[in-house]
């Protein structure tokens, strides 16, 4: 009778007029955005494990939800944007409900009475903030109840370890020191275990707490990579191999193979600024009285410009023979043009300034443990030929990959 009230008084305090606020609420704009990206399908970055979210996607979709609404802003109203954000809520509104009945439980496993079991439970029944978080689409509710549920099947693993059947063999627990302090009580000489019964209870834990734990944890990740197959906003947190594998991907519909000699540009992933040269020339001698090579500016540009542009240039086997090894596709042979791939030597030469790209043992102007860059005459750069080869890199990129 004592466990059906405190659990009727939990779902009580929980669902009663849930619908109200019928706004987004402060991380409803995190986690109900999740759950629209699983309904769409598009790829997100997030530093939260999948489960509690794939939880919240499988409630929309159970309740018809199709992920359209994108959770941007608090206040935003849940009724004008036709979100059915009820049965959202009431996911962590069951989870949370169930921490009540789970702490009667555990209190009563650890030998209290009806009365201390029930008043324990009552305290959580009528906690503001657990009342509160589990009201929201939020995760907290889900990650209690876990944790709690956790504590509780350790609780009847442990009181089952005399037993000839254990009980609790496939339960999952969190209380990693409470097992160790557990095994060493078992190696007691008066406990008057084997060798080989002290083995057992060594692998019913670990295959409790590491293996099956880790397994879950991973086929929750599979199921995660599974459903998110289109591009979405956590494209550029992954690697440009990861992103082409991705239905819709720029870097598959917006890119092309570079052929040699093709203009292109450089632009920095985290500063979004362009690989920029010019006339203007290093001052010779700075500030702080250290000295530069006096040579052509290159810098950082955040603007399109026609400075940005710099021509791929094959290695001339005149000038550096060990580029003679490469042999052409029959790709390239039948259609008389040569594509740039992965782990080529190029030269890079400036469009306008018809300078090539170089970085040498002269401090940079901005940092001095830094070396700088600067682009050097036609002329000067067949003297010093070496000094204009790149090697083009592919992250994750295998050879005879093209760049695109």
């Amino acid at each position: 009778i004592s466990l059906v009230i405190v659990t009727t008084l939990s779902f009580l305090t929980r669902c009663w007029k849930i619908n109200d606020p019928g706004k987004v609420v402060f991380d409803e704009v995190h986690f109900g955005k999740f759950a629209s990206y699983y309904l769409r399908r598009e790829y997100y970055f997030d530093v939260h494990p999948p489960l509690g979210k794939l939880m919240l996607a499988g409630m929309g979709w159970f309740i018809g939800y199709d992920g359209h609404f994108l959770f941007d802003n608090i206040g935003d109203d849940y009724a004008e944007n036709n979100v059915p954000y009820i049965g959202l809520r009431l996911l962590p509104a069951t989870a949370g409900a169930l921490i009540i009945p789970i702490v009667f439980l555990t209190l009563k496993e650890m030998g209290l009475s009806v009365a201390g079991a029930t008043f324990g439970a009552l305290l959580l029944v009528f906690d503001n903030s657990l009342i509160t978080q589990s009201r929201l689409i939020l995760l907290d509710s889900m990650l209690t109840v876990f944790c709690v549920l956790s504590i509780y099947t350790w609780i009847k693993f442990y009181k089952q370890r005399h037993h000839v059947k254990m009980v609790g063999l496939f339960t999952v627990a969190c209380v990693g020191i409470a097992v160790l302090f557990d095994l060493w009580e078992l190696l007691d000489i008066r406990k008057g275990l084997s060798l080989r019964e002290f083995s057992r209870h060594f692998a019913a834990r670990a295959l409790c707490l590491i293996f099956l734990p880790l397994a879950i944890y991973l086929v929750f990740f599979y199921i995660h990579f599974a459903i998110l197959i289109k591009s979405g906003p956590g494209d550029a947190f992954m690697s440009p191999a990861f992103q082409a594998e991705l239905v819709g991907s720029e870097l598959v519909t917006g890119s092309s193979a570079v052929p040699y000699y093709s203009n292109v540009t450089f632009k920095h992933r985290d500063t979004s600024v362009f690989l920029h040269s010019h006339i203007d020339r290093y001052p010779l001698r700075y500030e702080d009285a250290r000295v530069s090579s006096a040579g052509q500016q290159v810098t950082g540009y955040p603007h399109r410009d026609t400075n940005n542009f710099w021509v791929v240039e094959p290695v001339d086997l005149e000038h550096y023979p060990p580029a003679a090894a490469y042999t052409p596709t029959d790709e390239e042979t039948t259609r008389g043009v040569r594509y740039l791939r992965h782990n080529d030597l190029v030269r890079l030469r400036h469009l306008r300034t018809t300078s090539h790209l170089v970085t040498h043992d002269v401090a940079s102007p901005l940092t001095p443990t830094h070396m700088e860059m600067t682009s050097i005459s036609p002329e000067d750069s067949l003297k010093r030929y070496n000094e204009t080869l790149w090697r083009v890199e592919l992250v994750d990129g295998s050879a005879g990959d093209k760049v695109k």
